[in-house]
């Protein structure tokens, strides 16, 4: 090289390397030749090339609809590789709401006005990060900020409609509906429960009740429940309890059963639970000799009747009791709490007799005539 120029043979990236130390020589051409070398500095100066990074793309913060005014909610940070102005930030609040806003130099959003969780429970807000480049483009990045609003008891109950009026005729019996009001309170969990009392009830003559208190949803014990059963058992086959609680009173606790999907090779009982394992109706047995005392019950079974008896005071599982007649009567000890039922089919294994009971009793079929 004889001008001495230096010039740059690869890409510079200042954020990587932001200078270089280089020893420069210089020799003549004369015999001996002489040398001479310097130390030369090379500083990489910054251009815009990075754009703002934040922390997180997304964010989420809860704030009280009773936060004061100028509370800091959350602070989304940002930053930039570059320098100087290249990588000073500044933030902008896109979401153009008046609830809400942004610090410019440090990104903390703030409770720029008063909230009501009734009218708007959540906001969805847009922070921009920008850098101050002075020659070129600006570049920045978005950053997008999720507020939930949490409730406060502000809101009391009011009446849909806001009056009433009835009119009752003066032989009207006690206990006798008179009218019915509804009240509506839009506030969260215990703050938004109505209950319902009277001012002013003319000295006991009138009396309001709360008919809806219908507030908690039925759970069940257990997330799943499993049970197995055999591929040769008998129609009726308990398989599992599924028990389900509701800490609701009355009517409002009664609960009622069904199999929402999967298979319909299975039944359960809808107003009652299965009973647990040690309750199940697991025996199914020939009856005991004829030793009590006997009340009649006749039916006129076909003669390809079949009659099932079920004991639920045994823990074993024998093959049921199948009796054949041709008598068009059966008599049979039914005590009066308990019950017979009685199925007709054409099958000839379908025509089953249920009976349940909590002792032992028996069935007995008169001979063939």
């Amino acid at each position: 090289m004889e001008s001495g120029l230096m010039t740059v043979l690869e890409p510079l990236d200042r954020e990587r390397t932001d200078r270089y130390f280089l020893n420069i020589s210089v020799c003549d051409q004369g015999l001996p030749p002489m040398a001479s070398w310097r130390m030369l500095t090379v500083v990489i100066e910054d251009a815009n090339d990075n754009d703002p990074q934040f922390l997180q793309s997304r964010y989420s913060a809860v704030v009280s609809e009773d936060a004061a005014i100028g509370l800091e909610v959350l602070t989304v940070g940002a930053f930039d590789k570059d320098v100087g102005p290249n990588g000073q930030l500044s933030y902008t609040l896109l979401t153009d709401v008046p609830q809400f806003g942004v610090h410019r130099e440090t990104g903390g959003v703030f409770v720029s006005a008063g909230l009501d969780r009734e009218a708007s429970p959540t906001f969805l807000l847009k922070v921009e990060a920008r850098d101050q480049a002075e020659r070129g483009a600006q570049r920045w990045a978005v950053a997008t900020l999720s507020v939930t609003i949490g409730d406060v008891n502000d809101c009391a109950p009011v009446f849909v409609p806001a009056s009433y009026s009835a009119r009752v005729p003066e032989d009207f019996p006690p206990g006798a509906v008179v009218t019915w009001v509804q009240g509506q309170d839009p506030d969260l969990g215990l703050g938004g429960q109505v209950r319902y009392s009277l001012v002013n009830d003319f000295n006991g003559t009138f009396e309001v009740v709360d008919v809806s208190e219908n507030l908690y949803a039925p759970s069940f014990s257990d997330f799943a429940v499993r049970g197995s059963v055999k591929e040769n058992s008998r129609v009726g086959t308990s398989v599992a309890a599924a028990v389900a609680t509701d800490r609701d009173a009355g009517r409002d606790g009664a609960l009622r059963y069904a199999i929402a999907g999967g298979s319909s090779a299975f039944s359960i009982d809808e107003e009652t639970a299965p009973p647990p394992p040690s309750q199940h109706l697991s025996s199914i047995t020939a009856p005991p000799p004829l030793s009590q005392h006997l009340s009649s019950v006749t039916a006129p079974p076909p003669p390809s009747q079949h009659l099932l008896l079920h004991h639920s005071t045994s823990s074993s599982i024998t093959a049921p009791l199948l009796c054949h007649s041709t008598s068009s009567s059966i008599t049979a000890p039914p005590p009066p709490s308990q019950h017979l039922l009685l199925h007709h089919s054409t099958s000839p294994l379908s025509q089953h007799l249920l009976r349940h009971s909590t002792y032992s009793s028996s069935i007995t079929a008169p001979p063939a005539s």
